[in-house]
């Protein structure tokens, strides 16, 4: 059985609370679809971002071929939207960017429909902590 994929935007919340939202929802990856993995907010930068979500039994997935800044070629973007269905399909994944609010974010302007085509419920999660279901046609 296919897993919902979930979506969060980092914004300038403190990373305590970040994995707070990511492990209430027992994520198991974090795939960073950020074009460059770099923020304002030091917390967010890979680098930390790896060693926080590491002691917290998150793997850290880096998919630049998903960011919104990249010119990425198509057979990189699907095989990018690819990795991230097959991973989905046996572990929680969730889906990162900057954007706190995901309406004004490309994870779902652009990947969500994507993935909703392949009858993949998507999940996001708000700062609040609440969660927004988008279904598929199948749902």
């Amino acid at each position: 059985m296919q897993n919902p994929i979930y979506t969060i935007g980092h914004g300038r919340q403190p990373i305590e609370k970040f994995l707070e939202l990511l492990t209430s929802n027992n994520i198991e990856i974090l795939a960073d679809v950020r074009a460059v993995a770099r923020s304002r907010w030091p917390q967010f930068n890979q680098k930390a971002l790896i060693t926080a979500l590491g002691g917290a039994k998150i793997l850290y997935i880096h998919f630049p071929e998903l960011g919104w800044k990249i010119q990425a070629t198509k057979e990189d973007f699907d095989r990018g939207v690819e990795e991230i269905i097959k991973l989905s399909s046996n572990q929680k994944i969730c889906l990162m960017c900057a954007e706190s609010l995901p309406e004004k974010c490309h994870r779902k302007l652009i990947l969500t429909p994507l993935l909703i085509r392949q009858n993949i419920e998507i999940i996001d999660i708000y700062p609040s902590g609440e969660l927004k279901l988008t279904k598929t046609s199948l749902s």
